[in-house]
């Protein structure tokens, strides 16, 4: 049997004994977009054979057959074989891993490592009635097709009210189903259906800032004695030693923003209409809290956190050497969210080189369970573009060992936009 797709896998940190090798898994037969996770599906006349303890093999079985996915050469409409030094490579970057295969019994309660995720945005997936927009009705009747996938786990893109401004990440209540998306009703019919056909659902978690339409905004802005103006961050001038690097500089000029109203300027790592809310103050991580306890309480497994550098950036704060160490903050949310759900997970949006993001795993204490392989993302286009599988095989070496039950997600592509930034300028030509 030969192969026509290959995701390349996340590696294995064993919980339970063995020889806590990491084994760097390819699967067969399941569309490269918008999947990442760890172990492949078992579907068709592959459900009747005994699956190998790797997917080292299903890597050999395409070398050995000589043919290579279309995906892996420039967008060829058939399968072609690939150069002599490809198959070299690519048997030099997997020859480590055999025999540190995941097990299943050292798996089966840590679901995330061998998740097969499926990133999609209500809003543009599938129409129940017509009205232009995709429901939470018409996903539902969509769960089948995308079980056959071989899809175990669903990430949501934002589904909350929202101006929409920025694709549903300018949120106005963190509580509620956007109501062309249907209704909260239907947002636990959905999981509940998802969870009949094994299927996990995970979503966005956009606690970074919120709308300028949001109500703790709107009543931050209008008085220095509002309940809420500390919930975000105010300054009479914008401080020289303040946050540095504007996200979207064809679109900003600056991270603060003068509101006539409220008579000072306002933090905003993203658009001026996202303003950021101040992490630091008690009562904003008390809201935070109960906003993720809200959706485990309807049965979500866990939430993608956006922009978590962003999110925990104390830079610009007039007390910043006072407060308190912010991944201590990152490890009570994912003690909260241990406490509220044994199973829940938090999928990080970190894109920094590996020694910094290894921070955000956490060392002696949780914190993010799975973090996002910007590198080994970038390096994969690379790969393709060259033709050359060695760029790909130098991250996966370089890559770290994650701490115990903590994880790599390791992905082709989601709905945002292609990141190739830790990649040379040369290297992106």
């Amino acid at each position: 049997m030969c192969s026509s797709d290959l995701v390349n896998r996340s590696n294995d940190r064993s919980p339970i004994g063995g020889d806590g090798c990491q084994g760097q898994e390819a699967h067969t037969g399941q569309p490269i977009r918008n999947l990442i996770g760890t172990q492949p599906p078992l579907r068709g006349d592959d459900a009747e054979q005994v699956r190998p303890s790797t997917g080292v093999a299903a890597v050999e079985e395409v070398l050995q057959c000589g043919k290579v996915s279309r995906c892996l050469v420039h967008g060829n409409s058939e399968p072609v074989p690939p150069p002599p030094t490809a198959v070299a490579e690519w048997r030099s970057a997997l020859r480590w891993s055999k025999g540190c295969g995941m097990r299943l019994t050292r798996t089966s309660d840590l679901w995330w490592k061998n998740a097969v995720i499926y990133c999609l945005d209500v809003e543009t997936y599938q129409d129940s009635d017509g009205d232009g927009h995709g429901d939470f009705r018409g996903l539902i009747q969509r769960i089948d097709h995308l079980h056959r996938l071989g899809v175990t786990c669903l990430w949501l893109m934002p589904y909350y009210p929202s101006p929409d401004r920025d694709d549903g990440y300018d949120i106005t209540d963190f509580y509620g189903v956007d109501p062309r998306l249907g209704s909260p009703g239907d947002f636990v019919e959905f999981v509940r259906t998802a969870r009949d056909r094994g299927i996990r659902v995970i979503a966005d978690l956009v606690v970074n800032h919120t709308s300028d339409q949001h109500p703790w905004f709107r009543s931050a802005r209008s008085s220095p004695d509002s309940p809420y103006r500390d919930w975000y961050v105010w300054v009479d001038e914008p401080p020289a030693d303040g946050p540095q690097g504007i996200v979207f500089p064809d679109q900003e000029t600056s991270l603060w923003t003068f509101d006539k109203v409220a008579g000072q300027y306002y933090l905003h790592r993203f658009y001026k209409y996202q303003p950021d809310l101040n992490v630091t103050n008690p009562a904003v991580r008390d809201e935070i809290a109960r906003t993720i306890g809200f959706w485990l309480q309807l049965g979500l497994s866990g939430f993608r956190v956006d922009a978590v550098p962003f999110l925990l950036e104390t830079t610009g704060q007039d007390d910043a050497g006072q407060l308190p160490d912010p991944h201590a903050y990152l490890a009570d949310l994912r003690a909260f969210l241990g406490r509220r759900s044994g199973e829940g997970a938090l999928l990080g949006e970190v894109n920094l080189p590996y020694p910094d993001t290894m921070n955000f795993f956490g060392g002696h204490r949780d914190e993010l369970t799975m973090c996002f392989d910007f590198i080994g993302m970038q390096r994969l286009y690379l790969s393709l573009a060259r033709g050359n599988a060695e760029p790909l095989a130098e991250s996966l070496r370089d890559r770290p060992q994650p701490p115990k039950d903590a994880h790599w997600a390791t992905f082709v592509r989601n709905h945002d936009e292609l990141t190739l930034d830790k990649l040379t300028d040369t290297q992106r030509q």
